[in-house]
């Protein structure tokens, strides 16, 4: 038999109806689902176990986060000291955000690291302590010190206590302001004077003390180790001071050219002397190692090579190292009418072991500064190195001289191949190449199949008629070859066989070619040769065997042999299949292929959509096939037991095979015709609710109970819990409820010392100092001339920044509810003056000063507070003036 599944809800007030079967009643008398005699079952009040619940996620609750009626789900606690809380219209875990006007009210209190008062009487006040926990405002003094006594009310003065005065026995690094004390002396850092006069230094005349040395012609000497340094002495025009190891004295100067080289054997280490002749003469330069056509820069040269003997160019600054302006003197050496204009020799000047000599040979060409010359490596020493200080000596070559007389004729040369015309490649791959140049279609390869060419050749001149002969040959597919060869290098070049005929169109023609050999790729001015294929020859008469008819065949027709010897063949007619011979074989007995194919199609089954469609099926072992449609089948399975049932000689023999024997003869209850179903006769129950075969206890699976299926909550930010102090039915709970049952304390729940009873109030908050976060305020940043305040503007620092007066206005209530006890701070950060007025006609404004008080703030970066005292009554206090 099959039994129904049993289906339910996860709530208790929710019945189970059971679906009986034929009239028969099942009672199930114990596990979590009770069913009666009846058809009625129903989960028993505290049956549904924890256990029974579906599991929740870690660290969570059970309730409905959203602001709606539904399914209660997961409230998670994501990371530790986050508390259970209303954030907008859902409900979850998070911290409390106390810059929210809902979030926290009242005053935070000292002793929790508050001030305990909402306002603290006006700017530019500083807080005490005037009792235990209690803090009081302090108004500040101009240029005053703050001091005070053990226990008492600190005091402004403008006297420095002695105590304290005494004790400063050093001076910190002042970084502004004017120091109008006594000077400072050079034991604190200072120099003990007061005034200086101009060109003074200031130098020790012992071991504490400093003093002026004025200024004077002559030298600044001293006379000896602790001596006080003095101006004296005339210096002598050309001198040099030289140390001679104790002392320093003037070396007088030296003759004209000489240079100051070191000697040992002299006192003072160094004398003048003259250079030697071996000296080296030239222009002075600085050789530079970078590789670069530029300017090198006044006083330098470099080449265009890292390679000093591949180097091509030479660039060089028109000014030497001593300032001199010496192109004429460089051009001199590069004008001459030789191959070899002259030579650039360059010697290092601390080791000319290092050098290297250019060859001039072509033009100089000028530079805004500097100068680029066409040279040739002709030798070099060593290496000079970057930044090494070189002399640069010119040679220039003789003119080239006159023409000699001709030269007896030389031998006739052989003859060369066919006229060949110089063409420029061009890079493209179609189109008009242009005058004077060819292109190919593809890549140099077996990739080009034709070639464009100018009707026009490099050196000018129409060459149309000579391209037409490309063609001219009567040699089918072979009408010549064409050779191409890059002037500029021998090694690159190509070589085509020309294979059909050429298109003219109009300036270049396109000639058909197939490649046969090259190497490339091809650059720049090329040479084009064309060698003509000879015409094709004239039929030859011919010998042979074979002999044709006297007329030509007609396309499609059989050749036949016409002897049989098998020299002569004719035309055999049109090819049909009854002209096509075939050999008698097996039951076939025609001799041509249409009467062969008559006689098969007269011994085959006549076609028929039924046999085509059991023909299309695929079969295989155990399945039979089945008409899904007229002609159209399938296959489904037959098994042995299917066969055994269709195979079955009457319907015992099929109550046999299906093994209902039982159940056909006896007819008892126990066979299900009447009683009771005993235990042991159960099957297993299976989905939400079940059992084990042969037994009637009906059990909820654990995790089987989900959300869904339980009952709704009736309101959003509600859990699952019990509130009631003895044990009963789970009911609904709210956060205050959770409060309430978990006891929790400040600690508990990561608040620090945030009391639990309600985390919303400032006062709540027992101990600890309020972040900066939690005190920052916002700010209206105005830049008009007038302005109303509006609600958002509690609790923010307006500020007002405009040229021009700025009017401020105070509201009715009636029009802006600000509850008493709103602060607004205002700051005047641009030029024109800000004044605060009330509105006309129920606003009170009270400011010190003569009615109606001071309501300007006092100047620019001035601010002040509004504080809302009644319902249409402000305290306007701060830095403020009558206009």
């Amino acid at each position: 038999m099959t039994v129904p599944t049993l289906k339910m809800r996860a709530i208790p007030q929710y019945p189970v109806r059971v679906v009986g079967i034929g009239g028969i009643t099942t009672s199930y008398a114990n596990g979590v689902l009770t069913i009666s005699s009846g058809t009625t079952a129903s989960v028993p009040d505290n049956s549904i176990t924890n256990a029974l619940l579906r599991d929740s996620i870690a660290n969570s609750v059970i309730g409905r986060a959203a602001n709606s009626t539904g399914d209660p789900g997961d409230i998670q606690a994501a990371n530790d000291h986050q508390v259970l809380r209303r954030s907008g219209t859902v409900l979850g875990f998070g911290a409390i955000d106390i810059s929210q006007s809902a979030a926290v009210t009242g005053t935070l209190p000292a002793t929790s690291g508050g001030t305990g008062t909402a306002t603290l009487g006006g700017t530019t006040q500083l807080l005490y302590t005037s009792a235990t926990n209690t803090l009081a405002a302090f108004p500040t003094t101009a240029n005053a010190f703050l001091t005070s006594t053990a226990g008492s009310v600190p005091q402004w003065s403008t006297t420095l206590p002695a105590a304290i005065a005494s004790g400063i026995t050093q001076v910190g690094t002042i970084t502004s302001g004017t120091w109008n004390g006594s000077v400072i002396t050079p034991a604190f850092g200072g120099t003990g004077l007061s005034s200086y006069a101009a060109g003074d230094i200031i130098a020790a005349t012992g071991a504490t003390t400093l003093a002026r040395v004025a200024s004077a012609a002559g030298v600044l000497q001293s006379t000896g180790a602790g001596a006080t340094p003095s101006y004296g002495g005339t210096p002598t025009k050309g001198n040099v001071l030289v140390g001679n190891g104790t002392s320093w004295t003037h070396l007088g100067a030296g003759a004209l050219d000489q240079v100051l080289t070191a000697d040992p054997s002299q006192t003072l280490g160094v004398k003048w002397d003259s250079l030697g002749a071996e000296a080296l003469s030239g222009l002075p330069y600085i050789w530079l190692t970078t590789s670069a056509v530029a300017d090198p820069g006044l006083g330098k040269v470099n080449i265009n090579n890292a390679a000093v003997a591949s180097a091509t160019v030479l660039s060089i600054s028109q000014t030497d190292t001593l300032g001199r302006a010496v192109t004429g003197l460089i051009r001199s050496a590069c004008q001459s009418l030789s191959g070899v204009r002259g030579q650039l020799w360059f010697f290092d000047l601390a080791a000319p072991q290092n050098w290297v000599a250019y060859d001039v040979t072509g033009a100089m060409t000028d530079h805004a500064g500097w100068s680029e010359i066409v040279i040739l490596h002709r030798d070099h020493g060593g290496t000079l190195a970057n930044n090494a200080e070189v002399v640069l000596q010119l040679m220039r070559t003789g003119d080239k001289g006159d023409t000699g007389t001709a030269g007896a004729p030389g031998a006739t040369g052989a003859i060369g191949p066919s006229a060949s015309l110089e063409y420029t490649f061009d890079t493209g791959t179609s189109g008009d190449p242009g005058a004077g140049e060819f292109l190919f279609n593809a890549a140099l390869g077996a990739g080009v199949t034709s070639i464009n060419i100018s009707e026009t050749a490099a050196g000018g001149g129409n060459v149309a008629a000579w391209l037409d002969e490309f063609d001219s040959s009567t040699t089918t597919g072979d009408k010549g070859s064409l050779t191409i060869i890059q002037k500029s290098d021998v090694s690159k070049f190509a070589v085509f066989k020309v294979n059909s005929t050429l298109t003219d169109a109009g300036t270049y023609q396109t000639v058909p070619v197939t490649f046969q050999a090259g190497a490339g790729p091809l650059t720049g001015l090329c040479t084009i040769r064309f060698d003509r294929t000879g015409n094709a020859g004239a039929s030859g008469a011919g010998t042979g065997d074979v002999i044709g008819p006297v007329t030509a065949t007609a396309l499609s027709n059989f050749v036949l042999w016409d002897s049989l010897d098998g020299t002569v063949v004719k035309d055999g007619g049109p090819v049909t299949a009854a002209t096509i011979t075939f050999v008698a074989g097996g039951t076939i007995t025609a001799t041509n292929v249409q009467a062969a194919i008559v006689e098969v199609n007269n011994e085959k089954q006549p076609l028929d959509a039924t046999l085509t469609g059991i023909a299309a099926v695929t079969t295989a072992a155990d399945q039979v096939i089945y008409a899904t449609g007229a002609d159209a089948f399938a296959v489904t399975g037959f098994t042995s037991t299917g066969r055994s049932i269709a195979g079955a000689a009457d319907s015992a023999a099929v109550i046999s095979t299906l093994g209902l024997a039982a159940i056909a003869s006896t007819g008892s209850a126990a066979d299900l015709s009447a009683g009771t179903v005993p235990a042991a006769r159960m099957p297993a129950h299976t989905g939400d609710v079940t059992s084990t075969v042969g037994t009637v206890a009906l059990t909820i699976p654990n995790d089987t109970v989900t959300y869904a299926k339980m009952q709704n909550v009736s309101a959003t930010s509600r859990f699952l819990g019990r509130i009631t102090a003895s044990a009963g039915d789970v009911e609904e709970l709210t956060a205050a409820n959770a409060r309430t049952i978990l006891a929790l304390t400040s600690t508990d729940v990561g608040l620090g010392n945030v009391v639990n009873v309600d985390t919303t109030n400032a006062a709540n908050i027992t101990s600890g100092i309020l972040p900066d976060a939690r005190r920052d305020v916002g700010i209206n940043a105005q830049t008009g001339t007038t302005y109303t305040f509006v609600l958002t503007d509690r609790h923010k620092l307006c500020t007002f920044s405009n040229a021009s007066p700025v009017t401020v206005t105070v509201p009715l209530n009636s029009s802006v509810a600000f509850p008493v006890g709103t602060k607004i701070d205002l700051a005047r950060v641009g030029a024109g003056t800000v004044q605060i007025q009330p509105v006309g006609g129920g606003v009170t404004l009270n400011s010190q000063g003569t009615a109606p008080g001071n309501r300007f703030l006092a100047a620019q970066y001035a601010g002040a507070s509004l504080i809302k005292t009644a319902t249409d009554t402000w305290l306007l206090v701060g830095n403020l003036s009558a206009t």
